[in-house]
């Protein structure tokens, strides 16, 4: 096969693309920047790390690819996620893979909560605490307790969830 330097260098062009591509999808770097505090993610491995995030626009997912998470009432069901909020149920409980917007003006359009138990479920949450908006990566069985793990004892402004997966 005899290609021409012009496909040579569609070719070489496309294969940078995907290269930044990849590159870009890293979401949580290893010299991101941590709260201070104790928080689970510096005191054990496997546990939840938030990293600081750039201040989030309005939702752009849910163009019908996504779906939403469905909120279900907890009963004593311990495999969806719980997140802990005096206003919207205490627990407010989700299933199912999907995304979830709450808002992006803290505090008048996201939901404060003061910790979250992920349950059977794997994905990410982004919340704004301290001044900063924060993302963090999830793994089934595991919690966050915000209000103690993080300085201050405050509650966090959870912006929105994605549930990818077991």
């Amino acid at each position: 096969m005899n290609m021409s330097s012009t496909s040579v260098k569609r070719m070489a062009v496309l294969a940078a693309a995907a290269a930044a591509i990849v590159t870009v999808t890293v979401t949580a770097p290893a010299d991101a920047a941590t709260p201070t505090g104790s928080h689970p993610g510096s005191a054990a491995a496997g546990q939840p790390r938030p990293y600081r995030i750039a201040a989030p626009s309005a939702a752009t997912t849910t163009d019908g690819v996504v779906p939403d998470i469905n909120e279900v009432t907890c009963g004593s069901r311990t495999d969806w996620l719980r997140l802990w909020t005096q206003v919207h149920g205490y627990p407010a409980c989700f299933a199912n893979n999907g995304y979830r917007y709450f808002g992006d003006n803290p505090p008048k359009t996201t939901w404060s909560s003061w910790g979250v138990c992920y349950g059977n479920n794997s994905g990410h949450v982004n919340f704004y605490w301290n001044g900063s908006w924060w993302g963090e990566d999830f793994k089934n069985g595991q919690c966050d307790n915000w209000s103690k793990t993080l300085t201050g004892g405050h509650v966090v402004e959870v912006k929105d969830i994605s549930i990818t997966g077991r």
